[in-house]
């Protein structure tokens, strides 16, 4: 059976300096995978997801689903509750219908051919991580490991909740305990592409 990946990545106004951008490089993807993108809008600004409708629009990007959440706060208290409810929806989209989730985040800049080149680990490990450097380097010393730029095995999801009991867990460090925790095997790709990791 092909294998399915969903692009799932949360969204926020904050980061409309690189949107535009960054759907242009997930529009340029090349792979024979059938994948689609789903972005999370988590701003607080219930208006401002209709700017990544037009930017897609303006790139005759289509292959994508946008949702909004409402009534999320911008303050920083709220991030990883913002992460959590947005991480969430992801994964429950990845359990009913995919095989992988790549988390790209919405700064990060990949070249076409990543997502085949992490296909051809997932035979031997369930997440592979690909480091980027950190805003304004261009050479990814391997200090920025989140999950910006990583393909999951959706089993893992069968366990690993980011909300549970509707607290949510948006941090990315949990992720990456729980996967060593639970014996996941994983990866860790350093400098095979150039990753761009945008700046405003």
């Amino acid at each position: 059976m092909d294998k399915k990946v969903l692009i799932g990545t949360p969204i926020h106004e904050i980061k409309n300096y690189s949107m535009e951008r960054w759907l242009k490089s997930v529009s340029e993807i090349k792979t024979n995978i059938e994948w689609k993108l789903l972005m999370v809008d988590n701003s607080e600004n219930e208006e401002w997801y209709k700017n990544v409708y037009e930017y897609c629009k303006k790139l005759n990007f289509e292959n994508y689903e946008l949702i909004h959440i409402p009534n999320m706060k911008d303050e920083d208290t709220w991030e990883c509750q913002r992460l959590g409810f947005s991480r969430q929806i992801i994964v429950d989209e990845v359990i009913k219908n995919y095989d992988y989730w790549w988390s790209w985040e919405c700064d990060i800049l990949c070249p076409p051919e990543t997502l085949n080149y992490l296909l051809k680990f997932t035979n031997e490990f369930d997440a592979i991580y690909n480091t980027y450097p950190a805003r304004g380097n261009t050479i990814d010393n391997g200090e920025q490991d989140g999950i910006g730029c990583v393909l999951y095995n959706k089993d893992i999801f069968n366990t690993f909740k980011f909300v549970e009991d509707g607290t949510p867990i948006g941090a990315d460090g949990r992720l990456l305990f729980e996967v060593m925790r639970n014996g996941w095997k994983i990866i860790e790709i350093h400098n095979i592409f150039k990753l761009i990791h945008l700046m405003v």
